[in-house]
């Protein structure tokens, strides 16, 4: 009874040595490449919009044809009559490349190129385009291989879309005697933002007095944004009302928009560190 009983366990430990390794050393799902990788599955878009695409698993191809690198995405359109069309990569999260081409999918020809024209490391283009020709995008990296991220493309109507700055607080550091003010900033298209601050506080007869500059990428969702003023009179800034005047820009890669929020007085509260996050 006892052999038979270790013969039966021996046997099953086997069995279960042999299985086991087979659970272990099963390959994990690898990710597929986004739909639009080729040129042949490129996405079919109308202008104005905007698109984005997870380039992470995105391929190159031999046949992709000039000025177009690794993590290459496809997508093309009809043109509904002749003018000029604008378009850019603002908002991407690595630096980019844009490609534009005409004719068929196997016959095309390259129209336009850029890498850097845009705000930051993105790409931005005008094409003149002829009504019923079939155009092919083509947004991938730029200019080495790199593991891609977040392309952002938009199409038609770039610096129609107005901005919005909103002032909403401000502290004074009662020991720094720095004024930081904070905000937010609304794109109606994915752009970069370079604002020019001025603030100025009564002091009991005198006046604190100071300038300021912030550049932040914007997009259609609220950006948060801090500005931190040093006075230039001698005179540091300290709880209570200030006057603070924003202006500036707005650039899409195409069109320059100028803001303005104005003059708007706030209380600053106090916050010993008057700290400006990066």
């Amino acid at each position: 009874m006892r052999s038979t009983t270790r013969t039966r366990t021996a046997a099953f430990a086997a069995a279960t040595a042999c299985a086991l390794p087979a659970v272990l050393l099963a390959a994990p799902a690898e990710a597929a490449p986004p739909p639009n990788d080729l040129v042949a599955g490129a996405t079919v878009i109308t202008a104005p919009t905007t698109v984005t695409v997870d380039t992470t698993e995105a391929t190159a191809d031999p046949g992709d044809g000039a000025c177009v690198g690794d993590k290459s995405v496809w997508f093309r359109f009809r043109a509904p009559d002749t003018g000029r069309l604008r378009m850019t990569t603002a908002g991407s999260s690595y630096d980019t490349r844009l490609a534009v081409f005409v004719g068929g999918g196997g016959h095309r020809q390259l129209v336009d190129c850029d890498d850097d024209r845009g705000p930051g490391r993105s790409a931005a283009e005008g094409v003149r385009i002829l009504e019923g020709r079939r155009y092919w995008i083509a947004v991938s990296s730029c200019c080495e291989r790199g593991p891609g991220g977040t392309a952002v493309l938009t199409v038609g109507n770039l610096g129609l879309a107005g901005t919005e700055v909103v002032v909403d607080r401000a502290t004074s550091g009662s020991v720094s005697g720095r004024l930081v003010v904070h905000g937010t900033v609304t794109c109606g298209t994915p752009s970069e933002v370079r604002m020019y601050g001025e603030a100025s506080q009564r002091v009991d007869d005198n006046v604190a007095r100071g300038q300021s500059y912030r550049s932040r990428p914007c997009g259609t969702a609220p950006t948060r944004w801090q500005m931190g003023f040093d006075s230039q009179t001698g005179w540091a800034f300290r709880p209570g009302a200030v006057s603070i005047t924003i202006r500036g820009r707005a650039w899409d890669g195409i069109v320059h928009r100028r803001l303005g929020l104005g003059s708007s007085v706030v209380t600053a509260v106090d916050d010993p560190d008057g700290r400006v996050l990066p």
